[in-house]
């Protein structure tokens, strides 16, 4: 009893009305500035076919380049002159950028400057300048060059066939464009190309009449199609492994017709196609652990340092109380304050989420994989242990607060260094990736925030290649500094001389 009262002092030391006040609306005004600013960012863009207009329209102004072959100089007037007007034919849609659209109008322009490179060869059949070009086994990255191969061999009558295909393919790109009906141009790709939906993904998408990619619904199930976006000699086997599970999960989602949560990790190029729902912003929890600690520190930053700079440290150790317990009391109340603090973030993120997105959504299942196969777990039991794990290299920095505290007697440096800690901290898979310093894996630095692990930061995936970690071996690293920290800070606290 006499050591919860030693705790409640803490409290009635280190707290006011005012404080806890100001505690709630920076709580307030960060996770919903946060979430807004998020959800603004990753709301589609529209295209701006206006000023691609004007852009061109200047670009044409100025002389273009000229080459020695007059089919080439030809086909440049022409592909330029064509995207102007094409962009002008469409200037008054409304269109997404990386949408069906966006695409659909690339593809017009692509089908247009074929149909006229085509037209060259059959005007001008057997001439040696698309010969050469034709049995040519060098590597190339042109266009032109790629289109010439690509027909070259077929007879001037199979040549006018295929004019004639991208003539009709380009019609109907043109009326799809201009229809705001998704699911009509996924039906008119699945009967003209048969490699266009094996498994039967876009059938589905047919079938329920889904008319905008960009709605919550459509975007939960295409983004199985998508992939993490990370290869060549960056496509580690953590990646993998992520890609893995991503598959199975979306797989799971999409013919279950469950919404899902998964979320490309942050960094690579698709994480910024996350669709928004209560459930992907109630995850950023485990991101929050950074504002819950900083406000920790600069709410109770001088929680020990204070006792000496108010020359109230001889009064203290006179009192029944043990050295040891005195300090091991403020360490329970900055847990207890961390705690504190950390759910009432929770509670603002879950109330922000629900009204924004709907509370039901928060009682729905959480798919998770197991081995190879996807199972349904309670979604709020599932986010609570994630708390709970991430609370562990929380207090383990906590620790290390007070070690500083001890140490230096000085509350300016210990908040002062302590925030740098933490602020380099969100850096270390950085370092580690970028630098290829691996020793850093093996400190509890890279740690400190659990939720970068926990939600595969793309830097933390990429640093598996460098050294073998987990959120398993952060937790041991974590536990480790928790006793050091403590044992070194029992130690100068209760020995150190308060003669002076």
């Amino acid at each position: 009893m006499k050591f919860v009262n030693l705790i409640k002092a803490e409290f009635i030391k280190n707290y006011s009305v005012k404080k806890s006040y100001i505690v709630l609306i920076t709580l307030l005004a960060t996770i919903i500035g946060m979430m807004e600013l998020e959800a603004k960012l990753s709301k589609p863009r529209l295209y701006n076919i206006q000023n691609e207009i004007e852009e061109y329209t200047k670009f044409l102004e100025h002389e273009l380049d000229t080459y020695h072959s007059p089919f080439l100089n030809e086909y440049e007037t022409y592909r330029n002159e064509t995207k102007l007007k094409i962009l002008k034919e469409f200037a008054n849609e409304k269109i997404y950028s990386n949408s069906w659209k966006d695409y659909l109008l690339f593809q017009i322009e692509t089908i247009e400057d074929k149909i006229f490179i085509i037209n060259q060869m059959v005007e001008n059949y057997g001439n040696s300048f698309f010969t050469d070009i034709g049995v040519s086994d060098a590597h190339q990255f042109d266009f032109y060059e790629g289109t010439v191969r690509e027909y070259y061999g077929k007879t001037k009558e199979e040549l006018v066939r295929e004019i004639e295909n991208l003539k009709e393919q380009a019609t109907n790109y043109r009326a799809f464009l201009k229809q705001n009906q998704y699911y009509k141009y996924l039906e008119y790709q699945i009967k003209h190309d048969k490699n266009f939906d094996v498994d039967g993904e876009y059938q589905f998408l047919v079938d329920k009449k889904i008319e905008n990619m960009f709605d919550s619904l459509s975007l939960n199930q295409l983004e199985m199609h998508v992939g993490i976006g990370i290869n060549g000699e960056y496509y580690t086997a953590a990646i993998k492994e992520v890609d893995r599970k991503a598959d199975l999960i979306l797989h799971y989602s999409f013919w279950n017709d469950k919404k899902h949560d998964f979320s490309f990790p942050e960094g690579t190029v698709d994480s910024y196609l996350v669709y928004p729902t209560a459930k992907t912003v109630t995850n950023k929890i485990v991101l929050l652990s950074l504002l819950v600690l900083l406000i920790v520190i600069f709410t109770s930053g001088g929680v020990i340092v204070n006792e000496h700079i108010h020359k109230t440290e001889k009064m203290l150790f006179t009192t029944p109380y043990k050295r040891w317990k005195i300090l091991f009391g403020k360490f329970v109340y900055l847990i207890l304050d961390m705690f504190m603090i950390w759910f009432l973030a929770f509670v603002i993120l879950l109330f922000y989420a629900g009204i924004k997105y709907g509370f039901g959504e928060l009682l729905t299942a959480k798919l998770i994989v197991e081995g190879d196969q996807v199972a349904e777990v309670n979604y709020l039991f599932y986010l609570l242990k994630e708390i709970l794990l991430c609370s562990i290299p929380m207090i383990s920095f906590i620790s290390c607060f007070c070690f500083i505290s001890v140490v230096t007697l000085s509350k300016t440096v210990t908040i002062g260094f302590s925030i740098i800690l933490l602020l380099v901290s969100q850096f270390m898979w950085f370092l580690i990736v970028t630098f290829k310093l691996g020793f850093l894996i093996y400190t509890p630095f890279p740690y400190f925030i659990l939720g970068l692990i926990l939600r595969n930061h793309s830097y933390y995936l990429l640093a598996q290649s460098i050294g073998t970690t987990s959120a398993s071996y952060g937790i041991l690293i974590s536990i480790l500094t928790i006793i050091a920290c403590c044992g070194m800070s029992y130690i100068i606290y209760t020995k150190r001389d308060i003669g002076n």
